[in-house]
Formats: structure tokens, sequence, C-alpha cells
């Protein structure tokens, strides 16, 4: 019986491996650049909202543009748009929803993405203010290096009825 036992045990130890290597291969290879370029747009929201603000940098270029043309905001590079991450954080409580997440290769390894997205800001700055809900659009540029994609560039589009 005990023979039988070490057996099924042997049997069981060695097919949950195989069963978690097949799976980890299967992940492994349906990882597209596509793919990983729409999981760079999906992190962004809890990071910005969250941070650390090293993880958040790291979704965009070192020579990254970030633009929200209807408040004049242009940020120049992964240290500035980590600066600003810095001081929103101390300043503001946001939730940001994004979905309807478009994506089209545009060269080789070269992404366009447009993504709609719903924020909901409160200012911590003033204590009695209400919560904004604001509405907009990102339109993304974005580089796959072979592993990891980040966003070049990234235009906020504010909906019209944004305050």
């Amino acid at each position: 019986m005990k023979l039988l036992y070490f057996f099924m045990s042997t049997v069981l130890l060695f097919s949950a491996n195989t069963v978690a290597i097949s799976t980890y291969s299967i992940a492994e290879t349906t990882q597209n650049p596509h793919s990983i370029c729409e999981q760079t747009i999906r992190a962004y929201p809890k990071l910005r909202d969250n941070g650390p603000v090293k993880d958040y940098g790291e979704l965009f270029s070192q020579d990254s543009l970030f633009e929200v043309k209807k408040l004049g905001i242009l940020l120049n590079g992964r240290k500035e748009i980590k600066e600003r991450l810095s001081l929103a954080l101390a300043t503001t409580k946001t939730h940001h929803i994004v979905n309807d997440v478009k994506i089209r290769l545009l060269s080789k390894d070269s992404y366009q993405a447009k993504t709609f997205f719903t924020l909901t800001l409160l200012k911590l700055t003033e204590p009695k203010s209400k919560a904004m809900n604001i509405t907009g659009h990102y339109q993304d540029i974005l580089h796959f290096d072979g592993k990891r994609c980040e966003i070049v560039s990234r235009q906020v589009n504010l909906d019209p009825q944004t305050p």
C-alpha cells in the first residue's frame, strides 16, 4: 500500500509540474507585442492613481511626451512625467478607468492606441471641493523593444463638457 501511495504521489507531482510548465509555455508564447502594449495601457490607471512613481515612470520611454492641450500641460521625458505624478499624488485623489482600448500596428515595432477613460478627481488642497468627473480619450504612440512596450507619446483629449 505504501508503494502504491508513493507511486501515485510521484505521478501527481510530475503531472502537476508538467501542467504548470505547459501553462507557462503557452502564456509565454501567446504574449505578442499587441497584448503587451495593451497591458501597458491597462496598467496606467492603477499606477497613476496610487503609484509607485518609479513603476508609473517605467510605462513611458525615456524621451516620452505627455500632453493635455486643454490644460496647457506639456511634459517632456520620463523625469518630468514622474515629477508631475509626485505632485499629483500629494494634491489630488484620483480614480481612473480605461475602456475600449483600440490598438493598431504602425510599423514593425510601433503601435498607435486610442483609449477612452473616465476619471474621478478630488482636490486634497481644497477641503470643501467636490469630486469632478472627467471623460476623454488617450491618443498614444507605443514602442515595443522585443520585451517591453513603452508609451512614447500620450495626448490626453478631454471631452468638451470637462470643466
